[in-house]
């Protein structure tokens, strides 16, 4: 009888898989730390080995639209993530750059580059990118649009200011969190600009945050202060994909 109540659970499970029904699931990123609202149903990413194969992908909207319609994704997913895919169509695909060239992936077997979340941070599409790491860290670069209402209600927005506006729980410069050591703003010079970015630290991860906004990009760099530092963020910058 317990064989036969075991075997059941495991067909169970197996029929939920196969019909795109995944487990609840909150960030696997660290946003869920800030305070956010928990993250909807699972929906698996895209991933990607390069810049060029995730271009690609993003100009054969159908087929993503296909698969996501496969994952049984909510109305609200669905129409976030095709808003999303609109963008980067017609703006450029927007990746990292450094010192002027693509930013270098990490290309370590069994691990993606690119990683593109119909729902994530902020119950919204966004995109992780997983630099080259020579020192072992796992630093990453997260990428996702503020959405258009947020953009119009005021000029000069601080990724702060972004922050409250997505989830007025998140952690910010006057909402420390249990989580959080510090967070504080700071004045950052970028290869072609300078931003005032939001900058957490952790009590039990030696990585910051440090989020800034880049024309209407929220961007998080998740990354070690003492490997990723000025001279660092100095040389990197975005822009369209070649």
């Amino acid at each position: 009888m317990k064989k036969f109540v075991i075997l059941l659970i495991c067909l169970c499970l197996l029929l939920c898989s196969c019909n795109g029904v995944y487990p609840p699931s909150h960030s696997t990123h660290g946003n869920a730390d800030d305070g956010v609202s928990a993250s909807p149903p699972y929906i698996s990413p895209f991933y990607y080995d390069s810049f060029s194969d995730f271009k690609k992908a993003i100009n054969k909207e159908k087929k993503l639209y296909a698969e996501l319609s496969d994952m049984r994704a909510s109305e609200e997913i669905t129409a976030n993530f095709k808003a999303f895919v609109e963008k980067y169509q017609s703006q450029g695909v927007i990746v990292p750059y450094w010192n002027g060239k693509e930013i270098e992936l990490r290309n370590e077997e069994g691990f993606s580059n690119i990683s593109f979340y119909p729902s994530e941070g902020y119950d919204r599409p966004c995109i992780f990118v997983h630099p080259k790491v020579s020192t072992g860290e796992n630093l990453y670069i997260h990428i996702s649009y503020i959405p258009e209402d947020i953009i119009k209600s005021q000029e000069n927005l601080t990724a702060s200011e972004v922050k409250k506006a997505l989830s007025p729980k998140s952690a910010n410069i006057d909402n420390l969190g249990d989580a959080h050591k510090n967070i504080y703003e700071k004045t950052i010079r970028l290869a072609d600009r300078e931003v005032i970015a939001l900058v957490i630290e952790y009590k039990e991860d030696k990585r910051n945050s440090t989020y800034l906004v880049y024309d209407d990009l929220l961007i998080e760099v998740r990354d070690n202060p003492e490997v990723w530092d000025e001279e660092w963020f100095s040389a990197l910058s975005f822009a369209p994909c070649k």
